[in-house]
């Protein structure tokens, strides 16, 4: 038997094999999904999964994030997130990713084939494109925009603020 967990005041309940939400009794979302997540970083606001597609939605039960593949939240623990100010790591069809934000508008074009978080500190994260089967990494930053652009082997944090170490072709140096 499936556990409910609770969220803020949000539970997942189920009708049959389908999942939904409940508040205090009241039915938030319908019992219509494969999965359900509350995300922890607002309550109100849900990841969806139907056929290997996720969305996020509301209170209101209205689409904030269309249907993609995947759906990450890529600054949910960084130091300096404005309250209620989402970023999400999407995945389209041919595991091709970009970065939206909550209105649902395009940051950084689907052109990538990794984007994880990276540096929490300055709102940082990797971005990874192939190249004749070669992972080249690269960096963006929410406030900056893209600092490094994916032509590099590794990218590590260093010890210094906004100061990385870069590889190519295991030669190091600080950018």
């Amino acid at each position: 038997s499936r556990e409910n967990y609770v969220n803020f005041d949000y539970n997942t309940f189920y009708d049959g094999d389908k999942e939904g939400i409940e508040s205090n009794g009241k039915i938030i979302i319908q019992a219509l999904y494969d999965h359900v997540k509350v995300l922890s970083i607002n309550e109100g606001i849900f990841v969806v999964k139907n056929n290997n597609q996720e969305a996020i939605l509301n209170l209101k039960n209205e689409n904030i994030i269309e249907w993609y593949e995947s759906i990450n939240v890529l600054n949910e623990n960084f130091e300096n997130r404005k309250a209620d100010s989402y970023i999400f790591a999407a995945k389209k069809e041919n595991d091709i990713y970009g970065i939206v934000n909550e209105e649902n508008k395009t940051i950084l074009p689907f052109e990538y084939q990794k984007i994880i978080e990276f540096d929490k500190k300055n709102n940082t994260v990797l971005i990874a494109k192939y190249s004749d089967s070669t992972e080249l990494v690269g960096l963006f930053n929410f406030s900056k925009n893209i600092i490094l652009t994916p032509k590099y082997h590794t990218i590590k944090v260093t010890k210094f603020e906004n100061i990385y170490q870069v590889s190519v072709n295991r030669k190091s140096k600080y950018r």
